[in-house]
């Protein structure tokens, strides 16, 4: 299988295989996906949604909003709950134009999570922050001080956000959970074929 190197081959590469799996309607569309269509964002788009969350994208992040972004369904996530089959319908990639109360809910939780690994169970202490205060006002002025200084992170699907930074080497995508930040990729190409590995048909022969 030749999966393109180039990002913007790439991406077009993702929207073809992707729309080409959910137009059938079978066993190997995921639920919710049948018809579903990317809606990229056109550059004038991108620039109003900077102003308006006061953001500013990487080269790789808008070469995903552009070709990428979001679709047009929802998708359906399925589980059990006291023995009954629960549906239910969930954002799959953030719409920057229609997702606002979840996008500013998921950019502040960053912050709320770590927070709360520092005052739970977890009570997590990085060594680099120094004797830990018994003071709770004192640990939240030096943890406040070290998250203030840290990259921002932009929401892209779930948990996972990109490091708002263009002077990295790389462009990581990652996971955060309070103190549990896993990378999920080290560009958007490698977190797409990840993320998306189930609607991209890779381990079908062909």
């Amino acid at each position: 299988m030749n999966i393109p190197s180039n990002l913007t081959e790439f991406l077009y590469w993702v929207k073809e295989r992707t729309e080409k799996l959910w137009s059938v309607d079978d066993e190997n569309c995921p639920k919710g996906f049948y018809g579903a269509q990317w809606q990229g964002l056109s550059e004038e788009q991108i620039d109003q949604v900077e102003r308006k969350y006061e953001v500013s994208f990487t080269y790789e992040h808008r070469e995903f909003l552009k070709i990428l972004h979001a679709i047009d369904k929802k998708e359906i996530v399925e589980y059990e709950d006291d023995g009954e089959l629960i549906a239910e319908e969930c954002t799959f990639f953030y719409n920057w134009l229609e997702n606002e109360t979840e996008i500013i809910s998921q950019r502040n939780s960053f912050y709320k999570w770590m927070w709360d690994d520092i005052m739970s169970v977890n009570h997590v202490w990085l060594k680099s922050w120094g004797i830990k205060p018994k003071s709770i006002e004192k640990r939240k002025e030096i943890f406040d001080e070290w998250f203030s200084r840290l990259p921002r992170l932009l929401p892209v699907r779930n948990s996972a956000c990109v490091v708002e930074n263009n002077n990295l080497k790389w462009n990581p995508v990652v996971s955060i959970r309070g103190s549990d930040i896993v990378i999920l990729g080290w560009d958007f190409r490698t977190y797409l074929l990840y993320e998306l590995r189930d609607h991209l048909d890779l381990y079908r022969c062909i």
